[in-house]
């Protein structure tokens, strides 16, 4: 079997190489492929400027590295014991990515000869002659032998020196792990979330998460995605799109263990199939519990984890420690998000077991601890400070089934970060609803939700929905759409202090479907009462008819007017078709206060609208304006801050309904002149 090189050389100056030669080779795998790569001359050492941290005594520089040095590496392979496993130098890739040389060694010892390197293992120090030479962090997946890539501690260092300045709660992302391009969608432009938050008012959270509703209407859309893989995309989108990780057999940053514990069996499934292309391995696992009195510190060869979710569902990110000046750590030797800067809690970490693997073998654990902030997530190694405090969310969630007698709460701490919280915290709606509700089954949920920010409205959203798939992934999208929404916006950076999220579920699909409408007295007259009278069918049940009363203004004109009957949805709908320009958001405390607007599903909407051309202005409907008014504004030179409008509200109500309900009709009123206007 005849390939190509692998993707060891598309960077650095390999780059120049893989395009003016083309090599072809067999398929070869540890010391003896290796030794092709590395007699290869393409490689040339590239000028750093060295930390002020580095002392020549403790560290070694990589263009001092020798084919056959030999040294030994720290890590956990069980507990919190830190052990020794040996190491051979096979030599360095020169200049192999950002001006960073690769230092190759085989390793061997303790359960290496059988598992090969592990996951979990990023960031094990490795010394030669007692002096530091970097940090273990990569690996080539289905390799026979146990040959890892080793990050240069000089390459490291820098890391610890970035201002404490930088740190920020909300992370900005600048792509994904090494291999990974940054998508130019990464980050939420104006435009394209300015057509998610219309999504969102909508009522379209799915659309509200990735605009995906509205990319497939356009005409280069292919067709409308499944929610499965509006999902996925979303997931992925903070790391530009799914890694390829060790594609073609080239090297690739160690898989991070994501332990998982408290976790039902279908967040942890639906977690693997979301971040396993992402360079992540959900394992469930966990440390044995504050009872055990286990200690443990951050030290170099230690476990070391980065929490996202703590509480009643915990995922943390594990590695190891590579090196501790004062109160600094680094570790991993390679980006877990490529944050640049971060704000994450720091953690000690336990590990059960290993997990073999013929792919790549796992740490399994948890984690013990928060014991800092990490503060750094860059290129060649994580960084925290020993003793910070992370910006974590608190995340209270009840659900009660009095029929049932069902009545939990759960607490989650989420990690405060402008892309995860609002993933995160879908996992944590799906984990409580997986202990105490029905899955996939006939179920309402009345619901509120509040989200608490610092010196800002409180968002509070309040609706019931019934499904006969359960409720669960519906109240998990409509938080992520929420603090998606809020962190990722255009306008100003947001804190979010706590989310609570309460929900009342009943084991039944209560719907109803709008069957007709009828008007009792069509032809009516300016102050007279319009009666209107609604068949509603629900599930299972008699077909129910609901009479309401409009009273009609008496100044009102005379003529045809629209009266439409309908649903929450179908509502928003007519008022943004009244006015387009209505739900623009204009600020974050105007994009807070729509947010706040409440239009619920177990309601029924009544609107009656004559024609009366208009403008609105910011928002605000100006209608039946004067045509010299109308001219003046068609030739102003000005645009964006309003728009012509058509329909004139005349009268607007809505009645509370048992059950959510669907459906729209419209229906021709005519309403005759007054009495004392009408000419004989």
């Amino acid at each position: 079997m005849i390939r190509s090189v692998p993707p060891l050389f598309t960077s650095g100056t390999t780059q120049t190489l893989a395009k003016n030669r083309t090599l072809a080779r067999p398929v070869l795998s540890g010391v003896c492929g290796l030794a092709l790569i590395l007699a290869c001359p393409a490689f040339s050492g590239a000028e750093k400027v060295p930390s002020p941290r580095f002392d020549p005594a403790k560290f070694w520089r990589s263009a001092d590295l020798k084919e056959g040095m030999t040294g030994y590496g720290l890590t956990v392979f069980q507990g919190v014991q830190i052990e020794k496993f040996e190491i051979q130098v096979l030599g360095v890739l020169r200049n192999e990515y950002s001006e960073t040389d690769l230092v190759l060694a085989k390793c061997s010892g303790g359960p290496l000869a059988k598992t090969g390197v592990i996951a979990g293992m990023s960031g094990s120090p490795i010394y030669i002659d007692n002096k530091l030479v970097g940090a273990l962090a990569y690996a080539w997946p289905y390799s026979t032998e146990a040959i890892a890539g080793i990050t240069p501690i000089e390459n490291m260092l820098p890391v610890m020196d970035y201002p404490a300045s930088e740190r920020a709660p909300s992370a900005t992302l600048g792509g994904g792990s090494l291999g990974a391009s940054a998508s130019p969608e990464t980050n939420s432009t104006p435009a394209d979330w300015s057509e998610r938050f219309a999504s969102f008012v909508r009522k379209d959270y799915l659309g509200a998460l990735s605009g995906a509703s509205v990319k497939a209407s356009h005409p280069e859309g292919a067709r409308v995605l499944r929610p499965d893989e509006v999902w996925t995309e979303w997931w992925s989108e903070p790391l530009g799109g799914p890694l390829r990780i060790g594609s073609l057999g080239g090297w690739s940053p160690l898989t991070i263990p994501l332990s998982m514990s408290g976790a039902p069996g279908m967040v942890s499934e639906r977690l693997s199939g979301w971040l396993a292309p992402m360079g992540f391995a959900p394992v469930v696992g966990g440390a044995p519990g504050a009872e055990a009195g286990i200690q443990a510190k951050l030290e170099p060869g230690a476990a070391l984890g980065v929490a996202m979710v703590t509480g009643d569902l915990n995922l943390t990110g594990i590695g190891t420690v590579t090196y501790t000046d004062g109160d600094r750590v680094i570790g991993f030797g390679h980006p877990m998000f490529m944050d640049g800067p971060t704000d994450l809690p720091l953690t000690t970490a336990y590990i059960n077991t290993i997990l073999p693997s013929s792919r790549l073998s796992t740490k399994v654990g948890g984690f013990i601890d928060i014991v800092g902030a990490l503060e750094q997530d860059r290129q060649p190694a994580v960084g925290g400070l020993i003793g910070g405090k992370p910006a974590t969310v608190p995340f209270n969630v009840r659900i009660w089934n009095p029929a049932a007698g069902i009545d939990r709460q759960f607490h989650y701490e989420l990690a405060h970060h402008r892309f995860f919280t609002s993933r995160f915290g879908m996992l944590c709606v799906l984990d409580a609803f997986d202990v105490s509700a029905r899955s996939f089954r006939d179920s309402t949920a009345n619901y509120t939700l509040s989200v608490k920010l610092k010196g800002l409205p409180e968002v509070v959203v309040r609706d019931e929905v019934s499904s006969a798939m359960g409720n669960s992934f519906d109240l998990a999208m409509t938080l992520s759409a929420v603090l998606d929404l809020l962190l990722r916006n255009p306008y100003k950076t947001v804190q979010v202090e706590s989310i609570r999220l309460e929900v009342e579920v009943v084991d039944l699909l209560r719907q109803g479907t709008l069957e007709w409408v009828r008007v009792d007295n069509p032809d009516v007259r300016p102050g007279d009462t319009l009666q209107v009278s609604v068949g509603i069918q629900p599930f299972l049940g008699e077909l129910q008819v609901v009479r309401h009363s409009l009273k009609l203004p008496k100044e009102m004109e005379s003529g045809m007017h629209q009266l439409v009957v309908t649903d929450a949805q179908g509502y928003i709908f007519e008022l943004l078709g009244r006015n387009p320009d209505r739900y623009r958001s204009r600020g974050l405390e105007h994009m807070i206060s729509l947010m706040n607007e409440v239009y619920r599903n177990d309601q029924l909407y009544f609107s009656l609208s004559s024609i009366a051309p208009g403008a609105s202005f910011n928002g605000k409907e100006m209608p039946d304006l004067p045509t010299s008014v109308l001219r003046v504004m068609a030739d102003s030179s000005e645009r964006g801050t309003g728009m012509f409008v058509l329909l004139q509200p005349v009268v607007e109500s809505r009645i509370d309904f048992d059950n959510p309900l669907t459906g729209r009709f419209p229906i021709l009123v005519n309403v005759q002149p007054r009495q004392d206007r009408r000419i004989n």
